[in-house]
């Protein structure tokens, strides 16, 4: 089976894309600084090659014009280069052109020094240059016949001098005019070479030119060892300072993340220490910057948030528990008090009608408890039907008429014909809820007023008394559950601190609006639209 190893620290992930990147970054850096070298270093080999060529030719020539003056002078023709199986091309225009420069100031300068019969000046340099070819050995030169294997590969290791052979190819011999440190090798057939070019090669462990000028070959070679050695150096070095550069860079990277992790871990550390039992410890805002500071900012207003939702639902509990057991400790303390002794019908009736009303209050309770329930959890099921808001409010205060009757309250109906769509049962149930609340919490001989009004986009009810209003720094809580403005008077007249909160639910889950205005000791408008 094959098991993915997953990293999950984000700092490993960072570094080791840091690193990746720092190493294709020197990976690419070296190979084009060795290859730049390398080239570099065979340029210059060619050009000292081709520098010999040409101080050995002006020897030669100036030996030829001495004894007999030619009937012109060309000087050396490097326009183009040849590419096949035994040399190779080398293609720079500016080392081409430099190469002319110089062979025509060789030519000039042997073509002068000719007509006037003196000794070429052969130049100075401070690289390490063939010796000068002896006279006496171009004047009586050696002859060789050509050998079956013309690129024999022999190299003896104490050779490490600068070689050079100039030679005539014969019908059937090769005419050997000068050879010098190079009496091992075998010279090359020429027979397929294009005398229009500069030819170069590599074989073994030296670099070689070959040209062809008017009728001889020149064959010059030099040691690669010392460049070789050089660029090992160089590349040895590059290696050994491009591992410096990664470790630092490893380093640096580690330090650096870490860095940039340390608020990560921080926000990390406080959101652990959180839990129901603690919810007021918040991030310090101080201590992070830039993005992970609005991540700080959203955690401390999400822990915010949080703490309201566990003080609501446990101040929820605390409520729903108290206005439970009170109708629970009335209908245990009835049946306790009835059956202590034998009563009468008239006491047992009594009796049993006082537990009936604690029942019942415990069971509206209860009921408003899951409409809460479901509606917390998306789940209050709507039955959406087409009726006229106005006649829903109308049959609200024929309900509501006999508490109305009993507080001395007049209840006015201020409404046009206003048709929609939604769940009458439930919608009559806020209406009937936001009535009952004006009657009772409201000022002796008062009024309520339900008024209607539609547009073309919503329909508004709205439910006015004449009571005792709320005070400002209540209204913003006036739909939260269990809230109730004056706790005592409330329980005295039987609510729950529910019904706000249910009618706020409905009218959520229509996707409308409820809303509260209120004035102290003037009166409250209550509104919904949908």
């Amino acid at each position: 089976m094959n098991h993915k190893i997953r990293i999950k620290s984000t700092r490993i992930k960072l570094l080791g894309g840091y690193a990746a990147l720092l190493i294709l970054l020197l990976s690419i850096f070296g190979i084009t600084l060795f290859q730049l070298v390398n080239r570099t270093s065979y340029n210059l080999i060619d050009e000292e090659l081709l520098y010999d060529v040409g101080n050995a030719l002006i020897t030669f020539r100036n030996q030829e014009l001495q004894s007999q003056p030619p009937s012109h002078t060309e000087p050396l023709n490097p326009n183009t280069i040849l590419d096949d199986q035994y040399w190779e091309s080398n293609t720079n225009p500016n080392l081409l052109n430099d190469r002319r420069e110089d062979n025509e100031r060789w030519w000039l300068q042997y073509e002068n020094q000719a007509k006037s019969q003196a000794q070429p000046q052969i130049p100075n340099s401070s690289n390490p240059k063939l010796d000068k070819p002896n006279l006496q050995k171009l004047a009586t030169p050696p002859n060789r016949t050509p050998t079956p294997n013309p690129w024999k590969s022999e190299t003896p290791q104490q050779l490490k001098k600068p070689y050079l052979t100039i030679w005539q190819d014969l019908s059937n011999d090769q005419r050997i005019i000068y050879r010098g440190y190079s009496d091992i090798f075998s010279l090359p057939n020429t027979a397929t070479l294009d005398t229009n070019k500069i030819h170069y090669r590599n074989r073994d462990s030296w670099r070689e030119i070959l040209l062809f000028d008017k009728d001889v070959w020149v064959l010059a070679g030099r040691p690669l060892d010392l460049k070789r050695a050089e660029i090992v150096i160089i590349k040895n070095t590059s290696i050994f300072l491009g591992t410096i550069i990664l470790a630092a860079g490893l380093l640096g990277g580690w330090w650096l993340t870490g860095r940039a992790i340390e608020p990560i871990n921080k926000i990390s550390n406080t959101a652990r220490t959180i839990s129901a039992s603690n919810l007021d410890q918040r991030i310090d805002l101080e201590k992070t910057e830039d993005e992970l500071g609005q991540l700080a900012l959203v955690l401390n207003q999400m822990f915010d948030r949080l703490k309201g939702s566990f003080d609501q639902q446990n101040q929820f509990i605390a409520d729903a528990s108290h206005e439970l057991r009170t109708p629970l400790a009335i209908l245990v303390s009835q049946i306790d008090l009835a059956l202590r002794r034998d009563r009468d019908t008239a006491e047992y009736k009594d009796a049993l009608q006082r537990c009936q009303r604690s029942a019942h209050r415990m069971k509206q309770l209860v009921d408003d408890l899951l409409i809460l329930a479901a509606a917390d959890q998306n789940r209050l099921k709507l039955n959406p039907e087409t009726f006229d808001l106005a006649d829903a409010a109308h049959f609200c205060i024929e309900m509501t008429t006999p508490l109305a009757q009993q507080n001395n309250i007049t209840l006015h109906l201020n409404t046009q014909p206003a048709t929609i769509t939604a769940d009458k049962v439930k919608i009559t149930q806020v209406i009937t809820n936001l009535i009952s609340n004006a009657i009772t919490y409201n000022s002796p001989n008062g009024s309520v007023t339900i008024t209607i009004t539609q547009t073309a986009r919503k329909t508004t009810l709205t439910v006015s008394d004449t009571g005792i209003g709320i005070a400002p720094q209540d209204v913003k809580h006036i739909f939260e559950r269990f809230y109730r403005v004056d706790k005592a008077r409330s329980r005295q007249r039987g609510g729950s601190g529910l019904g706000l909160g249910i009618c706020k639910s409905i009218i959520d889950a229509h996707q409308g609006f409820i809303w509260c205005e209120s004035t102290p000791n003037l009166g409250s408008s209550f509104s919904f639209s949908i």
